[in-house]
């Protein structure tokens, strides 16, 4: 299972920079997640964004809200867990390392999975379907095999670019 987690631009405890402490701290926690596989990406997200919607039609894209000066950048992970259980004991984690701030915990969908319907448990293994909820109510999807595994990892613990190789040729 993937979860996105993300701190909450508008807490004014996010926003606070971290302590050498904090730093060394959170390098190991995130080599600790590459390591066993349980971190598949982490990042920051700059808060000033554009917005984009369609009605009837229409295209609109327009700049902001404009963040207020009291805005953190966003600081977001994606997790690989076999449970929610593991993706909040995650979260804690995190938190018990940079102290006080709040941030979101969501679940992400891969290829061919879905939101079970009611009363249907989600199937778990490839070539069986799971009905999915939302606009294509009554559908149901395929499931495909897991995503491939994360790149391979540097010595720093940073994720190779795609394509490349850590094999010496």
């Amino acid at each position: 299972m993937l979860y996105f987690l993300a701190s909450d631009p508008k807490d004014p405890a996010n926003g606070k920079p971290p302590t050498p402490e904090v730093i060394a701290e959170m390098g190991a926690f995130i080599v600790e997640g590459y390591s066993n596989g349980t971190l598949v990406s982490t990042g920051a997200m700059d808060p000033r964004k554009k917005h984009i919607a369609s009605r009837g039609g229409q295209i609109t894209i327009t700049d902001g809200p404009y963040t207020e000066a009291k805005e953190a950048v966003v600081g977001w992970a994606i997790v690989r867990v076999d449970s929610e259980e593991q993706a909040l004991e995650l979260s804690r984690r995190f938190y018990e390392i940079v102290g006080d701030g709040s941030g979101t915990i969501q679940r992400i969908y891969e290829n061919g999975e879905g939101i079970p319907a009611a009363g249907e448990a989600e199937a778990a293994t490839a070539g069986r379907s799971v009905p999915v909820r939302g606009p294509n109510l009554g559908v149901w999807l395929p499931l495909r095999p897991r995503s491939p595994p994360p790149p391979p990892m540097t010595s720093t613990g940073r994720s190779m670019p795609f394509g490349a190789s850590s094999r010496r040729a």
